[in-house]
């Protein structure tokens, strides 16, 4: 621009006219026109935030927020109740572990008490009758010449006989008190093998209903509830009327319920009751029935 001036004060000085147009036309050229840059869009950015805008005065976002905010609380509250259960199963367990330990003890100490009065009437039926020994001794004197020639014969085999079945007798509780052992340790899958030979072994044998019953025991606490079932049944067959197969009809019943069959559970509880109405078991079948029925209602 300081250049132009000095240009018109030069023309203005020179009183030449017809230099006017020259210098007119070498000020215009001499204007530099500046350069402009385009002008950025600015629609696109406008758009989007008419859109935040429009988000925020809808409260979409905050309610998201609160959403979210509501959502981590439930979970940590539910956490917290997970821990919870863990921690009551975990007490009920051991509780159930304590009883049913207790539970086998009783049963042990009920077995021997029941061994015990057989043992003490069988001695009492030996020292009993002196006919039966005074038959035997008739017997024994007219069984030939053999006999008469040793008389001591005769005492010597009933020795080793006695002596033989009391050998049996104590290998035969040896071994299930070995199997039981394992069923109070609480290793029910060992047990159960033991117990199983344990019934090979001595299928006639003076254990070998209760050894069917804990064996039966073994499957049911572990709930291979098709396994225990055969087995109660087959005990309930094989010993009508004894303890044992009292105690298995009642976790028949029991059974039953757990797999889904409320009326066949009812019917063989029901059936305890009125052949065993005075038993134990008769209180436990009917405090079952009551729970069944509330569970129908």
């Amino acid at each position: 621009m300081r250049s132009i001036r000095l240009l018109i004060l030069a023309g203005i000085l020179g009183g030449a006219i017809g230099i006017a147009s020259p210098i007119s036309s070498l000020a215009q050229s001499a204007i530099i026109t500046p350069t402009t840059s385009p002008a950025p869009d600015t629609r696109d950015i406008d758009e989007r935030l008419k859109r935040l805008e429009r988000l925020f005065e809808s409260g979409s976002l905050l309610n998201l927020f609160d959403e979210l905010q509501n959502l981590s609380a439930e979970v940590r509250e539910l956490e917290g109740r997970v821990e919870e259960q863990e921690h009551l199963i975990e007490r009920l367990q051991e509780s159930l572990d304590a009883q049913i330990l207790r539970f086998l003890e009783m049963e042990k100490d009920i077995e021997a008490l029941e061994s015990k009065r057989s043992s003490s009437a069988g001695e009492a039926a030996l020292g009993e009758p002196d006919a039966v020994v005074e038959a035997v001794d008739t017997a024994s004197a007219g069984s030939g010449s053999a006999a008469a020639a040793d008389p001591e014969s005769g005492d010597a085999a009933s020795t080793s006989t006695a002596a033989a079945s009391l050998s049996d007798n104590i290998a035969e509780q040896q071994a299930y008190q070995s199997a039981f052992a394992l069923l109070k340790a609480r290793r029910y899958e060992d047990a159960s093998i033991t117990f199983r030979q344990f019934i090979d072994d001595y299928p006639n044998g003076n254990y070998e209903g209760s050894a069917r019953y804990w064996l039966g025991e073994t499957h049911y606490i572990k709930r291979e509830y098709e396994t225990a079932l055969q087995i109660f049944k087959q005990l309930v067959d094989r010993y009508p009327g004894n303890l044992n197969a009292l105690r298995a009809m009642l976790k028949i019943g029991y059974i039953q319920d757990s797999l889904g069959n409320p009326d066949e559970a009812i019917r063989v509880l029901e059936g305890l009751i009125d052949r065993y109405p005075d038993s134990n078991q008769a209180d436990l079948a009917k405090k079952r029935l009551q729970s069944i029925q509330q569970q129908r209602q």
